[in-house]
């Protein structure tokens, strides 16, 4: 899918068919019929005020009226391109190794980060969805924050009922950013793109009835990130294994990176605690959120 190019080809296959006039006319006509009814159908989806933002508003952010876009790669990837960029990457920090790599190995790759809006609220979404319309990414990847749904969340709310209170609450707090995943997912795939949402094993966040589309279509690829991305600390011996899950619509993504659990012959740390690196303490579990050099290259890389 060169993070994107097989959308509409590569991942469904080639066959040849011999076919008369006649055939050809009817199979015209059935098409006809059948565009007008998915077009039908992405209209009254795109009805919702968070899935689209409006064209005309869109459009004339073109050219001239750029700046109010407030971001300079973002201007930069808009004069060099009309045919779209390879890459959006979303819930991400803006030294994130992805976009990094995949700029270094040639292609176009932008970030939208907490600097760029606050995905949690409405002006920060419309301006998310401004720039999708502008850039027409063939991939967008996101890996939304996992802490309210993983593993020690659930061992948090089982401490007391107060716990689980507070829990469940920032929960339904979170639940925007579980629908725009869901409506980012379902833009991706109407128009043959692709779209990756990672998350380490255990979240219970793609288990969530906000992002059925998505879970329902897409392949979930299951890694060791030691074994993918070599995910160690900085002077340590032991590697961090963090399993990881990426849901994605690519199929040659998908086989590349499923199953690649660690071999067993190295040693691991528990992501758990805090180390010191220049000079300041940073957890554990942070540090591992971030891809490694390895991991990103070998994504973009792929196809």
């Amino acid at each position: 899918c060169h993070l994107a190019a097989r959308a509409a080809e590569g991942d469904v296959g080639h066959r040849s068919v011999s076919t008369s006039g006649e055939q050809l006319i009817q199979m015209a006509e059935k098409l006809n019929n059948l565009t007008h009814q998915i077009e039908g159908g992405l209209s009254t989806l795109k009805k919702d005020p968070a899935y689209v933002f409006k064209s005309e508003r869109v459009y004339k952010c073109r050219g001239k009226n750029l700046n109010m876009l407030g971001n300079s790669n973002l201007k930069k990837s808009m004069t060099k391109t009309t045919n779209g960029i390879d890459l959006l990457e979303v819930y991400c920090d803006t030294e994130s190794q992805l976009t990094k790599q995949v700029n270094l190995l040639g292609g176009r790759a932008v970030r939208f980060t907490k600097q760029d809006g606050d995905l949690g609220t409405s002006s920060g979404q419309k301006k998310l969805w401004s720039w999708i319309y502008l850039l027409e990414p063939r991939n967008i990847w996101v890996a939304p924050e996992c802490k309210l749904w993983g593993n020690f969340s659930r061992f948090n709310m089982g401490r007391s009922v107060k716990m689980l209170d507070q829990i469940m609450e920032r929960r339904e707090a979170d639940i925007p950013h579980l629908m725009l995943c869901n409506q980012l997912y379902l833009h991706q795939v109407s128009q043959s793109r692709h779209y990756h949402h990672e998350q380490p094993q255990g979240s219970e966040m793609t288990a969530q009835p906000e992002l059925s589309d998505m879970a329902l279509g897409t392949l979930p690829a299951t890694f060791d990130m030691c074994q993918v991305g070599k995910l160690r600390l900085p002077s340590a011996s032991g590697f961090l294994r963090k399993r990881t899950t990426l849901n994605t619509t690519c199929r040659t993504l998908f086989l590349n990176l499923n199953t690649q659990t660690c071999r067993g012959d190295h040693d691991h740390q528990p992501i758990q605690g805090k180390f010191k690196h220049e000079g300041s303490w940073k957890t554990v579990s942070h540090y591992a959120q971030t891809y490694t050099s390895q991991f990103a290259r070998r994504v973009a890389k792929i196809g």
